[in-house]
């Protein structure tokens, strides 16, 4: 189980993926084929109800030209380090 801290990174996690997709500008589905992912798995993603795994955090955003790095708060990144 999720503690609210924790839920809330994800939230924060996902938003900055859809922000991400929409800068580019992709569909849920198009990013969904270029990461090898399902639509279903990436809106739950985006909305912080799924925790995807380092492999598909790697696929998203590889797909989105970036790194999984960008998805994380500065607070994130420290606590990574």
């Amino acid at each position: 189980m999720t503690t609210a801290p924790e839920a809330h990174r994800w939230e924060v996690m996902g938003r900055a993926i859809k922000e991400r997709r929409l800068g580019q500008p992709f569909t849920l589905v198009e990013l969904a084929e270029r990461a090898g992912l399902s639509q279903p798995f990436l809106s739950q993603v985006e909305n912080g109800r799924a925790q995807p795994s380092m492999a598909s955090l790697y696929r998203i955003a590889s797909a989105l030209g970036t790194t999984p790095q960008a998805f994380f708060t500065e607070e994130d990144k420290r606590y990574l380090e």
